[in-house]
């Protein structure tokens, strides 16, 4: 028999329960997937495409594809672009990243996927017409009727 006192029901369920962890402060993110890089942190940049290497708690690392130069720069601890932590001197040094626009197409369709009922060989072909219709660009408004007095 032990010696150790063996702790009844009621007095485990009164101990409190450790809280969760904190949840990231960016939108969903894996390892490898490409998403869009800015300079800077600035959206008005020519974004580059980067690869997820780490998922950190607060910011990601990233494989940043520099086409000019035919390389991949590393950069540790980018926070994402609408990320109200970043100081500038961290935004200019790590720059900053959201989703690419194929990854907003998807997450726009993402809804309708959940109640689609397409069966058969027409599921590749369906799913991809549904992500090509998010991924264009919204359609301009008509013009407005002018009219000339007379």
């Amino acid at each position: 028999m032990s010696s150790q006192k063996q702790r009844k029901p009621e007095e485990r369920a009164k101990q409190p329960e450790p809280p969760p962890p904190p949840t990231p402060t960016f939108p969903r993110v894996y390892r490898d997937q490409i998403v869009s890089w800015y300079p800077g942190g600035d959206r008005t940049m020519e974004p580059r495409p980067a690869v997820v290497i780490r998922v950190n708690q607060e910011t990601v690392d990233l494989g940043v594809i520099d086409d000019t130069n035919a390389y991949v720069m590393v950069k540790t601890g980018v926070r994402h672009v609408d990320d109200r932590e970043a100081s500038d001197s961290h935004r200019e040094d790590a720059g900053g990243w959201e989703h690419n626009l194929l990854t907003n197409a998807l997450y726009a369709v993402l809804p309708s996927l959940a109640s689609w009922s397409s069966t058969g060989p027409d599921v590749r072909r369906d799913a991809a017409r549904l992500v090509r219709r998010a991924a264009e660009p919204a359609e301009p408004p008509p013009p407005a009727a002018t009219t000339t007095p007379a």
